[in-house]
């Protein structure tokens, strides 16, 4: 005699294939789920790298405007306005230029301020770059890594130079004005669309015919 085997209730074929749909879709919201979260990710990590290249292109474009003579006392409004027309591309180092390029555009440097400050100059600004030299050497005689010692020895070749135009001042025994230069560098274009800005300030010693020239052209001063 055979035994029984009692089939399947159609009912209960019927539910299996629906929870199997419904795994099925919960596994693909899931799946669906995760590949947003990886290119989410994705994407907040290639922006702070841009942001970061950005930030880098504005920080070199600004010590190449520090360590030139933006202001020349033969002729102060053609050199700021040509500096204020500036506009410099900036490639990070080791990447293809074609694909990841910055525009950094330098705003008009304005006069912050401007004071009588021969005695300023040889009491409190002059041993302050020497100590700051001093400081760097040291540094330097520790064998930094190439990118930290190219830093410091770019900061020493300004501080050098600037201790020079003081000293010059110093020499003539003349009435010598400092003045504070503030300009911005701004990151227009970039990969990714990165956009940074970045403001910075520069002292200059002028002689005591420049500066009086400068001080009574109010075209040179900050707005704010």
């Amino acid at each position: 005699m055979k035994a029984y085997i009692p089939l399947a209730h159609p009912r209960q074929r019927g539910s299996v294939l629906i929870i199997s749909l419904i795994m099925l879709v919960v596994l693909t919201l899931i799946g669906i789920s995760m590949i947003r979260m990886t290119t989410t990710n994705l994407q907040l990590v290639n922006n702070m790298q841009g942001r970061h290249q950005a930030l880098a292109a504005a920080n070199d474009i600004v010590n190449q405007v520090l360590s030139s003579s933006f202001i020349n006392p033969s002729d102060i409004n053609g050199t700021l306005n040509a500096v204020a027309a500036a506009s410099y591309t900036y490639s990070p180092e080791g990447e293809d230029a074609s694909k990841k390029t910055y525009t950094v555009t330098v705003s008009k440097p304005c006069l912050k301020s401007l004071t009588f400050a021969t005695d300023k100059i040889t009491r409190i600004i002059q041993p302050q770059i020497r100590a700051r030299i001093a400081a760097i050497n040291t540094l330097l005689a520790a064998n930094p890594p190439d990118d930290v010692r190219a830093e410091l020895e770019a900061e020493r070749t300004l501080l050098v130079q600037r201790h020079q135009q003081y000293q010059t001042c110093v020499d003539d025994k003349a009435p010598c004005y400092l003045t504070l230069w503030q300009f911005t560098a701004t990151v227009s274009t970039g990969f990714l669309g990165a956009k940074t800005s970045l403001s910075a300030g520069t002292d200059v010693v002028l002689n005591s015919e420049t500066g009086i020239q400068v001080r009574n052209d109010s075209a040179l001063y900050c707005t704010s």
